[in-house]
Formats: structure tokens, sequence, C-alpha cells
């Protein structure tokens, strides 16, 4: 006979024998809608980086050769976002990040950085804020035309790898819908994980400067400049060769692709930025003046971007760039003087930042010289005389025509001295050397 003791134990074990077994949870039992709903409260690139992960690994889309599919969940979740639609919360987010960030390097540079303290409880967050927001609304309202990973925090866009952000363009179908990537933050991609985009129609326009719209790629200590992101990984090789498959495409819409500003020579230094104004060769890596001689690219070197297509617009895209018409583009903002006029130099058709620059037009033959044409070529750059009462500007060839044709400026006069005196001497030396021909011809006929 059974003692109550067991009797209880041995129906618990009956019990633990006929109860069926309850199935474990997984994500793949929640319905394409609930995820939809749940994705509703991501950021927008939050969105896609959760399609990637109920696909699959992204290392396993590279394996692939980027033929991979999203699933129909993914799918959905793509599909589903809403544009135009972002909350306070996720500013807020990010411009306390930002915060926290500004505070650890006024810690770590202490006096040095002197006025970031006014910075972090005065206007600058308040700029910050509403600058961050008119990038994300611009991200936002342009569906999965456009994809920035502005809306993630700092320390995630870091981390992702070329896999990553690989993966999401394949979930987004980058290659028949992307017309502009930004790489906002994505410190950490080579390169590689932009092959789907290769022999793309639609993509316009590549933004892998790698910061934000309205920041400048460095922050400053005192009076020097110190690079802010000094770990950026991208390379020219990979980045250059999926552009020139892209070129390559007859009816291509690709027109800009703004560049890293640790491209430049010695980008870390102090006053690098300098070397804008001062020189030609300017960037790291050969494979960059390579890649813009093979393709006719205009380079702006004062916004960090080359333009395509530009050769039946010239004269449309030059005046647009002289006339200042696109003051809200970021992209054409110079990253130094944070104006958006320039002009080309008439020698060599360098983009040249007035401002920057201080280059001046000659008001007779409207030509303008950069400083290393000055330097490399002779020329002479276009500026005024001493004389109170000369108004206008002139190169050296059109002051020497000027005063040559009877301008009695003083002031040109002794400018151009020097080049008459020497223009004389030529014109001289011929004279003396065509009397001396013409005398041994005369002795020749005189021997006949």
């Amino acid at each position: 006979m059974m003692t109550p003791e067991k009797e209880t134990n041995g129906s618990r074990a009956k019990r633990q024998r006929t109860s069926p077994p309850m199935q474990a949870a997984t994500v793949h039992l929640l319905s394409a809608d609930l995820w939809c709903d749940i994705s509703d409260f991501l950021p927008k690139t939050s969105r896609a980086l959760m399609a990637v992960a109920l696909t699959a690994p992204p290392a396993s889309f590279r394996e692939s050769g980027w033929k991979g599919q999203p699933n129909a969940v993914s799918k959905a979740i793509i599909s589903a976002a809403k544009d135009g639609v972002f909350c306070d919360t996720l500013l807020d987010e990010l411009c306390e990040e930002e915060r926290v960030e500004v505070e650890i390097k006024r810690k770590r540079h202490g006096s040095k950085m002197g006025g970031i303290t006014s910075h972090i409880n005065g206007t600058f967050f308040t700029s910050f804020r509403n600058d961050l927001a008119k990038q994300i609304k611009q991200y936002y309202d342009s569906a999965w035309e456009v994809m920035d990973f502005v809306d993630i925090s700092v320390s995630l866009a870091s981390r992702l790898s070329d896999d990553d952000v690989g993966a999401v363009l394949v979930c987004i179908d980058a290659k028949n819908d992307l017309k502009r990537l930004k790489l906002t933050n994505c410190f950490n991609v080579v390169g590689i994980g932009l092959d789907l985009l290769r022999q793309s129609v639609v993509v316009e326009f590549l933004d892998f400067e790698l910061v934000r719209e309205f920041e400048e790629p460095w922050f400053k200590v005192d009076d020097s400049e110190t690079r802010q992101f000094d770990e950026i990984k991208l390379c020219e090789g990979p980045v250059f060769d999926i552009i020139e498959d892209i070129l390559r495409e007859e009816g291509n819409s690709f027109r800009r692709f703004q560049y890293p500003y640790k491209w430049y020579n010695n980008a870390a230094e102090p006053y690098a930025r300098k070397r804008l104004y001062e020189g030609n060769q300017i960037m790291r890596a050969e494979r960059f003046n390579e890649f813009v001689s093979d393709h006719n690219a205009v380079l702006n070197k004062f916004t960090c971007c080359l333009h395509f297509g530009c050769d039946d617009e010239m004269t449309e895209f030059r005046n647009t760039l002289e006339e200042g018409n696109n003051p809200d583009d970021e992209a054409n903002i110079c990253i130094d003087c944070a104006l958006a006029q320039y002009s080309f130099c008439t020698h060599c058709n360098q983009i040249l930042c007035d401002d920057c620059c201080r280059i001046n037009e000659c008001s007779a033959c409207y030509a303008r010289y950069c400083p290393s044409c000055c330097e490399d070529y002779g020329l002479t750059a276009v500026f005024l005389c001493d004389d109170d009462d000369c108004f206008d500007m002139h190169c050296s060839s059109c002051r020497l025509n000027r005063c040559k044709n009877g301008s009695k400026c003083e002031g040109c006069r002794k400018l151009i001295f020097d080049a008459l005196l020497e223009e004389n001497i030529a014109k001289q030396a011929l004279i003396d050397a065509q009397r001396i021909e013409i005398e041994a011809l005369r002795q020749k006929n005189n021997n006949c």
C-alpha cells in the first residue's frame, strides 16, 4: 500500500508524463503585421537593420555575392515604413549622446577647449538639434530613395561593418530604388559592402564624408585643428572601383560623390585645410587623381566633392556655382568659411572659393588665377593699383595693354614698368637681329 507522500509523488510524475510539451516561442511565430507594428516604434535605419536580422546573418549576404533576398516578413517591414514620421524622443536621445561626447572632450582637453563649456549650456545644442532635425526630416521624407545612418546613435553607426551596410542595401533593394546614400558616422566601413550598387542606373549621389551634413570634419582645440575621427577606414580603391562600374552603365544617373576629409594629404596636421587653397596635389592616394582624370570629373576641393556629367551642362554648372544658387544644398557649402560662392581659375579650371581664396576678376578679360597657377606658371594675380582714382581690377596683360593704349594712371604705369621694359628690350633685340640679317643679305647681293 502506497503512503500519501508516495501517492502524491506518483500522481505528479503521472501528470508530468501525460502533459503535452509546450512549443518553444520563436520570433518566426509572430505575424508580419505584428512585426510591422513593432518596427513603427523604431528609427527608419533601425527598421532596416531589423529586416536584416530577421532574414539572415549579415555576412551571409556577402557570401552569397549579395544575391540573397529578404524574407516575406522583412519585405513587409521595409514596405511599411511611413514617410516623414519621427518623434522628439529620437532627437532627445541623439542630442544627449552628443552632449555627453562634448563633455568628455572638454574634460579630456581641459582648458584647451575653453569655449566649449558655454556651448554645452548655450546655443550650440539648440542649433545642433534644429540642424539634426532638418537632416532627419529630409531622410524620412524620401522613402527608401535615400539611405542615411544619421538617425541612429554614433556608437552604433560607428560599429557597423561592410557586411551590415551591404545587407541593409539588399533589404531596401538599393540597386533599383536608392538614389542617395549617406554613410553618416559609419567610420568602420571600408567600401567592399557597397558592391550591390555596381551597375545601378538610379543612384545619383554618394555622400561618404561620414559626418553629419552640418558638421565640420574636425573639431577645434584652441587655435589648432585635430581630426575628429582618425579611425576612418573607408578606402579609395574599393569605392572608386564601384563608382567606375556605375559610370560605365549607359543611362546612369550618377552626378556627385562626396569624399571624406581624411583623403587629403596630412589631414590630421594642424592647419592642413589651408592646403586646399595653396596647391593642387593634395590627395593622399594617386588612385584619386587617376580616377578624376579618367572620368573628367570636376573637383571642388572646398566641399570635398566630385561632380560628374557636367560636360554637356558645364555652362549651367558654372553659373550655378558662381551665382550661389544652391545655398540650401549642404554639399555645396565650403568646409572652411561655410559659404557657397565659387568661381573658376581661368588657367587650370579649378573651382575656387571666393571668400577663402580672395581671388579677383579682371574687369577687361574676366580672368581669375588661383594661387597655385600664379606660383607654378608665373601668372600675375588680378588686383587694383595704388592710385586712388583707379577703380578697375586688371591682370598684368590687360594692365599692360591699357597703358600702351594711352592710360595715364601712374599706379598702373608703375606696376607694368618692368614688364614694359622687358618687352621693349625683347623687341629691340629682335630689331637688332633683323638689321644684322638685312646687312648680311646686302653683302651677299653685293658679292654677287
